[in-house]
């Protein structure tokens, strides 16, 4: 059975713990590695990924999420998404569950995601334009323990203001998971010397 793992602030970086250790999340390792630039995400945006989580947590529960037909929705983005998982087949397994990785980082993707035999490990980002830091994001959650032998294959979905929904489906990156750890030692060693 898996232990509860829950987000905690340490040292003034986000990390999340198990009970019986507390690791960096891969949030603290992007933001060395790849900084987001200063207002490279408007607040309707954080909104409306907020609004998100819940929806596909909602669907990762069985519980019913309705997508509104009017066209004046309030959240046409989220809308947007959630009928795209939809009418392409995608089954949402979980959603903004907190794992850990086996390398000692942690972090919490959008969604686990199954489309027959394959399975998805999604990030939903509501931007006009991909930071490079996402494909970073995916292939360090791509490590992270799910409790299962299966390749996950890493999905970035786009969706602009305009609701065009953009999937970039990306293959496994070494570098960039290298480029992770590496980041994550470095964090470690200023923790470790009051850096």
């Amino acid at each position: 059975m898996r232990s509860e793992i829950s987000e905690q602030t340490r040292y003034g970086m986000r990390g999340y713990t198990d009970g019986t250790r507390w690791v960096l999340s891969v949030s603290a390792i992007l933001d060395l590695l790849v900084p987001m630039p200063r207002g490279w995400i408007d607040e309707k945006s954080l909104a409306d990924g907020g609004m998100l989580h819940r929806a596909l947590f909602l669907l990762s529960k069985n519980e019913p999420y309705t997508v509104p037909h009017q066209s004046h929705s309030a959240l046409p983005r989220v809308d947007a998404a959630i009928h795209w998982f939809r009418s392409n087949g995608y089954t949402v397994m979980e959603a903004e569950t907190p794992r850990i990785a086996r390398a000692g980082y942690g972090g919490r993707p959008d969604a686990l995601l199954a489309k027959g035999p394959r399975w998805f490990l999604a990030e939903v980002k509501f931007a006009e334009s991909l930071h490079p830091r996402y494909e970073v994001q995916l292939e360090l959650y791509r490590h992270l323990d799910f409790g299962m032998k299966r390749p996950l294959a890493p999905l970035l979905l786009q969706i602009t203001k305009a609701g065009d929904v953009k999937p970039k489906y990306l293959k496994p990156n070494p570098g960039h998971y290298a480029a992770g750890l590496n980041a994550l030692n470095a964090l470690r060693w200023r923790i470790n010397h009051g850096k």
